[in-house]
């Protein structure tokens, strides 16, 4: 006698079979859910998979994809777009860079397997509610990334995380480590960096080095092994010779006024502790020839108000080079080293005299205040009492 066919569940057999699903950690194929029923049960897959298609319809039950190609569909009672929203939301806020679909299905921690398809509705649902941006693939074959931030702001951390990682990096190869972005809008990031002070452009290095780009500032001392090298075998020869500290000090202080280097400091500071040198202690300025004209009170005014509007710490003797004073004057160099030489006389300020002006090109000399007599001048600092 042939088996007859199992008898429908009835009404309160398929409510169960809902409230089990509802209470399943996330969605469920067929063969899962009936796993989770307790035995001995009558229900068969093809019961089951009746039942959830019905209830589909009904809207009480939501179909989803398989997470394979060949897998079964799943179901389940709560909407996973609504579900997920929050948590990818986490996750994308989380990463230093766009990720894609895949990825973020990884590192979701929602205690149910989700896949690819099951966050293709989520992610596109927040794109539309300009939560998460769309980003381009990192290679030709990948797929789009995702991510809370624009495209442009999300370069910001990943270059800082790519400088982080890899140190010092020339920007051809920060434009190329970040696969998949626009290499005009990495530049302007990295130009905005520099800008915030947050990735600095170090210099190159030897013949084949390049300008790197760096997240921890400059170190002069870098860049000076070869000259601090020079030193220490040269300063124990001339010690030896009976050079005294002093005039190391000064030859020092003129190296680095050569190069560009002018040194500040107040002028009692000065005065007690330098000397002579560049930007020694005061250096008397010779008497005008009786030809000399004076200058007017109200030229001199002006030339000590503009010392203090280039620089504040002038009222406190900080020492102002010649050659920008002037050209902030907008003065002649004969009437600019004449109201200088007045201004010094008069007791308003000290001027600082170069030690080897023999060592000058006529271009660097040109720009050095002058007395006729053979001294040359580099810079001028007021006077405390006359501030």
């Amino acid at each position: 006698m042939a088996k007859s066919p199992p008898l429908p569940p009835g009404p309160e057999e398929c409510q169960a079979l809902l409230s089990l699903l509802a209470s399943a950690p996330g969605p469920q194929t067929t063969a899962e859910l009936i796993k989770r029923l307790t035995p001995p049960h009558r229900w068969k897959a093809p019961q089951v998979d009746v039942v959830l298609v019905e209830r589909v319809t009904t809207g009480e039950v939501f179909r989803f994809a398989p997470t394979t190609a060949k897998g079964k569909p799943r179901y389940w009672t709560r909407d996973l777009t609504a579900w997920l929203k929050g948590p990818v939301r986490q996750v994308l806020e989380a990463a230093h860079e766009p990720l894609a679909a895949a990825t973020v299905a990884r590192q979701l921690a929602v205690g149910a397997r989700i896949g690819e398809a099951d966050l293709q509705p989520v992610l596109e649902t927040l794109r539309l509610e300009g939560v998460v941006h769309l980003h381009p693939p990192t290679t030709a074959k990948g797929k789009p990334r995702f991510s809370t931030r624009t495209v442009g702001e999300s370069l910001r951390p990943a270059i800082l995380q790519l400088l982080t990682t890899r140190g010092g990096q020339p920007l051809a190869k920060i434009v190329t480590g970040l696969k998949g972005s626009d290499p005009e809008l990495v530049r302007q990031a990295v130009g905005q960096l520099q800008q915030e002070r947050r990735v600095f452009l170090h210099p190159a290095v030897g013949k084949k080095g390049q300008p790197l780009f760096k997240t921890s500032p400059i170190a002069p001392l870098e860049f000076l092994r070869e000259v601090r090298s020079a030193l220490v075998k040269v300063v124990p020869t001339l010690q030896s010779a009976g050079v005294t500290p002093e005039e190391l000090r000064r030859a020092l202080v003129q190296v680095a006024a050569e190069a560009g280097i002018v040194w500040g400091a107040s002028v009692s500071g000065i005065r007690g502790t330098i000397g002579s040198g560049i930007v020694g202690g005061e250096v008397p300025v010779p008497a005008p020839p009786a030809t000399e004209p004076a200058a007017t009170p109200s030229t001199l005014i002006d030339l000590v108000a503009l010392m203090k509007q280039m620089d504040p710490g002038a009222e406190l003797g900080t020492l102002i080079g010649a050659a920008d004073l002037r050209r902030r004057a907008g003065l002649s160099k004969e009437e600019f080293d004449r109201q200088s030489l007045a201004l010094a006389r008069a007791g308003h300020l000290s001027l600082h005299q170069h030690d080897f002006p023999g060592s000058l090109s006529r271009e660097r000399l040109a720009e050095l205040i002058t007395d006729g007599a053979g001294r040359y001048y580099v810079g001028l600092a007021l006077r405390r009492g006359d501030t």
